[in-house]
C-alpha cells in the first residue's frame, strides 16, 4: 500500500520480448522507474486505457493489480479507491470460498499472537480495509541503505524475525514440514531451528508498515503448517534481495545467512521455496513466462550494439 505520490509498482515487473529476444534494447524495469520518478510517464506511455461503464463507480479506482498468474483458487484483485480504502476482490468463486476465508482466519490468528495487523471488513464478498499512509518496512530499509547503515538494517531484520517467532506456538522439530514432502532432506534439529505450528509466509518486508518503531502487518495470505521460523525469514529476505540486489554492498547475503544460522538449511529452503511456487502458480503462466521472460542484460546488449553500427 504505497504512498499516493508518483510511484511505480515494480515488485513483480517482468521484461517481456519476442521469443527470439531480438526486439529488446533496454532494461525496462529500470527505465520505467526513472520515467515515473521524473513525472513524465504519460509522455512516454505507448498505450492508453479508456474506462467505460454505466456503473456509478466509474473512475473510483486509483490503482489495480491482478494475480491472474495464480491457480484458480488463489486469484485476486487488489484495488485502491478514492474513498481511501483498499479492496481484495476474489476473481473466482473458488477463491472466495477458500482463500478469502483463510485470509480472514489468518488475521485472527496473528491478533491472538499479540501482533499488530491491519483488519478487513467483508463487503459483498470483498475484503475491505482502510488505506494506511505509513512507510512500508521495505522502504525504511532502503533509506537505511542510502546511508550505508548496516546496523539499522540488521536491527529491522531482527525485529521481523522476533515477530515471526512470536506469531505461533512451536511444535516438535521432528514435525518439520520439510521432512514430509519427499525432498529427501536429512532430519537435523539444529539446522532448521524452531518449528512453528503455523507459519505466515507473507511476514515480509513488503507486507508490513513501520509505524513509530512498530510493525503493522497486512495482506497475510499464505499459511504453512509445521514450518521452520527461519524459512519464513529466508523467504522474506529472498524477496528483499531479489528486488534490491544493491543490498549486497552493505549487507552481503552470505553474512546474513551466517547471522541467522541458515548455512546448513539454505539449500533445503531454496528447494522448498521453488516447490511452493509451483503449487501456487498456474502451469500455463509458468510455461509462457519461461518463454518470453528476459534474463539479465545479455538479451539486450547485442541488440544495442547492432543499433550503434
Amino acid at each position: 500500500m504505497p504512498s499516493k505520490k508518483d510511484t511505480i509498482n515494480s515488485e513483480n515487473f517482468r521484461d517481456y520480448s519476442s521469443a527470439d529476444k531480438n526486439t529488446l534494447i533496454a532494461n525496462e524495469k529500470k527505465l520505467y522507474t526513472d520515467i515515473v520518478e521524473n513525472g513524465v510517464f504519460e509522455f512516454f506511455a505507448n498505450s492508453f486505457l479508456v474506462e467505460c461503464s454505466d456503473s456509478s463507480q466509474l473512475g473510483e479506482i486509483t490503482f489495480a493489480r491482478l494475480t491472474s498468474e495464480r491457480k484458480e483458487q488463489y486469484r485476486m484483485a487488489t484495488r485502491f479507491t478514492k474513498q481511501n480504502t483498499v479492496e481484495k476482490k476474489p476473481l473466482t468463486k473458488m477463491c472466495e470460498q477458500t482463500h478469502v476465508k483463510q485470509m480472514l482466519k489468518n488475521v485472527d490468528l496473528i491478533k491472538q499472537a499479540g501482533i499488530k495487523i491491519a483488519e478487513y471488513r467483508v463487503d459483498d464478498g470483498i475484503l475491505v480495509s482502510s488505506y494506511i499512509q505509513k512507510p512500508i518496512l521495505e522502504d525504511v530499509i532502503m533509506e537505511a541503505l542510502k546511508e550505508n547503515n548496516a546496523d539499522e538494517i540488521y536491527r529491522l531484520i531482527d525485529q521481523v524475525y522476533r515477530e515471526i517467532l512470536q506469531s505461533s506456538e512451536q511444535v516438535s522439530w521432528k514435525d518439520n514440514i520439510l521432512y514430509t514432502l519427499g525432498l529427501e532432506i536429512e532430519e537435523n534439529e539444529e539446522a532448521f531451528g524452531p518449528i512453528l505450528k503455523v507459519g505466515f509466509l507473507d511476514m515480509s518486508f513488503r507486507n508490513s508498515f513501520y509505524c513509530d518503531g512498530e510493525i503493522l502487518w497486512f495482506d497475510q495470505e499464505w499459511v504453512l503448517e509445521a514450518v521452520p521460523a527461519k524459512f519464513i525469514l529466508y523467504y522474506a529476505l529472498t524477496l528483499l534481495y531479489y528486488s534490491y540486489p544493491q543490498l549486497e554492498q552493505c549487507c552481503p547475503s552470505p553474512d546474513v545467512i551466517k547471522r541467522y544460522h541458515m548455512e546448513n538449511a539454505y539449500e533445503a529452503f531454496k528447494e522448498f521455496q521453488e516447490l511452493f511456487g509451483y503449487l501456487v502458480a498456474d502451469e500455463a503462466q509458468v510455461v509462457t513466462g519461461g518463454t518470453f521472460l528476459i534474463d539479465g542484460t545479455v538479451d539486450y546488449i547485442s541488440n544495442v550494439k547492432k543499433l550503434m553500427k
